[in-house]
């Protein structure tokens, strides 16, 4: 019984998309046009843009984090502003004053902010919560 316990727990965890994580702190953590990321982001500064391509989530704790190139999983937030205007394959969770979307969002936005603006070319294919 306990071979098959462990045989079942080792699948399972061998089944698990797991990825490593890339942490970065600077006044600016900049992801640059043409650079991929294949690894989760979880970074802190004054300003966290990405203009290239994050191949998992995004974790930023910052004062403004901008979003122009694509992020194949969820955004994740804390910030004064958070300005969506390239594409999350997911989900977005902005905490801040001030929270933009203008571009391509894939599944929920929850916004914690106060101030939501949504663009004419913003598309958003989950549900939109806002607090």
């Amino acid at each position: 019984m306990f071979k098959m316990v462990t045989v079942f727990f080792l699948i399972i965890l061998l089944s698990l998309n797991l990825r490593s994580t890339e942490y970065i702190s600077h006044k600016t953590v900049r992801i640059n046009s043409g650079d991929t990321l294949k690894t989760n982001l979880m970074a802190s500064g004054r300003y966290v843009e990405v203009m290239g391509y994050v191949d998992a989530d995004v974790f930023a704790g910052c004062e403004k984090t901008i979003i122009e190139g694509k992020v194949s999983d969820d955004v994740l937030s804390g910030c004064r502003e958070l300005d969506i205007r390239g594409e999350v394959g997911d989900m977005v969770v902005g905490f801040g004053q001030t929270v933009l979307i203008d571009g391509k969002v894939g599944g929920d936005v929850i916004a914690f902010c106060g101030e939501l603006r949504i663009t004419d070319r913003a598309h958003i294919g989950g549900n939109l919560v806002l607090g």
